[in-house]
């Protein structure tokens, strides 16, 4: 996996600024990665969220998704798993 997620570095900060957690996720490619490993790569990076998010006993009622490169596979429903 690679990625410059530079980018996202003051949209970070202009979250946080609102209380609001941000996390830049990344995940394998095509060709190298079938859809169904992003798709997992995504999910268990949601999933580490959620116990991230419930280990430092924060208010995780909610994770929204918002994508860039891939429009369904971030917010799908193996998200949950």
């Amino acid at each position: 996996m690679k990625g410059d997620k530079t980018q996202y570095v003051d949209l970070g900060r202009a979250f946080a600024r609102c209380g609001v957690a941000f996390a830049a996720v990344n995940y394998r490619l095509a060709p190298t990665a079938s859809v169904e490993e992003q798709a997992l790569d995504v999910a268990v990076a949601m999933r580490w969220l959620r116990v991230s998010c419930r280990s430092r006993k924060r208010a995780c009622s909610s994770i929204n998704c918002a994508q860039r490169a891939i429009r369904w596979l971030t917010c799908s429903p193996i998200a949950t798993i």
